[in-house]
């Protein structure tokens, strides 16, 4: 395999894992999103998660947070 065709298809991993991750956290939105009258509430709890748990994997790339987790 030559080095293009391996950063092509790391490429093309990370637009996966970046694809799925935009729909489930447009998911997760939408399920603790709720109406009051003409107004859309988010769920406080969940906006608070979300903010605490975005903040600490918001990077990208090799040697992020996650990374070193796994």
């Amino acid at each position: 395999m030559s080095v293009s065709s391996a950063q092509s298809a790391l490429g093309r991993a990370m637009d996966q894992q970046l694809y799925g991750a935009t729909l489930i956290t447009a998911t997760l939105d939408r399920m603790n999103t709720g109406m009051v009258g003409m107004t859309p509430v988010i769920n406080q709890d969940y906006a608070f998660q979300k903010a605490m748990l975005s903040a600490a994997y918001a990077e990208k790339g090799i040697g992020t947070r996650l990374d070193v987790m796994v």
